[in-house]
C-alpha cells in the first residue's frame, strides 16, 4: 500500500513492488527530533509483513508528521528492513522564505521517479505553489509540471 500526498506526482512509469523492493517500507528518511521517520507524503508499506497495524500520521512528542510511526513501526524493526528513497532538490525563484526542509521555490525529485511540489497547497503562506511556478502564463497541467521539473537543475547536477 502506498500513501501519497496531494502534491506528489509520478514523473516516470513506476511499479509499487519496485518501490518497496521487498522491504518492510520505503520512503524518504527525515530526522525529527532525536528520531527518524519516513515522510508520510510518499510512503510505501508492505502490509503482508506487518501483523497488525493501525496507521496514524500524527506527530508525537518531538517529531513531525508521521512521527507516531516511530513508536508503532520504525523503532521496532532494523533499519536494514527499510528502503530509503533518494531526494534531489529542484530550486527556482525566491528561496528567501525557507521553512522546514522546503522553500517557496523548491521541489523534490524522490527516487528519480516522483515529483514533490513542496507546499503545493500553500499552507505556509496561503499561496499555492502552482501560482508561483514560472510557466509563462500557460495553464498548469501535469505534463507541463513534469516538463518544468525536468527543465531545472537538481542538487545532483550541481
Amino acid at each position: 500500500m502506498v500513501f501519497l500526498d496531494h502534491d506528489v506526482f509520478p514523473i516516470r512509469d513506476v511499479a509499487i513492488d519496485q518501490l518497496i523492493q521487498g522491504s518492510l517500507a520505503a520512503g524518504y528518511r527525515r530526522e525529527s527530533g532525536e528520531r527518524w521517520l519516513l515522510w508520510p507524503g510518499l510512503l510505501a508499506m508492505n502490509f503482508s509483513r506487518i501483523d497488525s497495524f493501525n496507521p496514524t500520521f500524527m506527530p508525537r512528542n518531538d517529531t513531525d508528521s508521521g512521527g507516531s510511526l516511530w513508536w508503532r513501526v520504525f523503532s521496532r524493526v532494523a533499519e536494514s528492513d527499510f528502503r530509503f528513497l533518494k531526494r534531489e532538490d529542484l530550486v527556482f525563484g525566491d528561496t528567501s522564505n525557507r521553512f522546514g526542509d522546503g522553500s517557496s521555490g523548491e521541489m523534490h525529485i524522490l527516487d528519480g521517479s516522483w515529483l514533490h511540489l513542496v507546499d503545493g497547497s500553500g499552507w505556509s503562506d496561503g499561496v499555492a505553489k502552482t501560482h508561483k511556478l514560472p510557466l509563462g502564463g500557460k495553464r498548469l497541467t501535469v505534463e507541463g509540471l513534469v516538463a518544468f521539473a525536468h527543465s531545472i537543475p537538481t542538487s545532483a547536477d550541481s
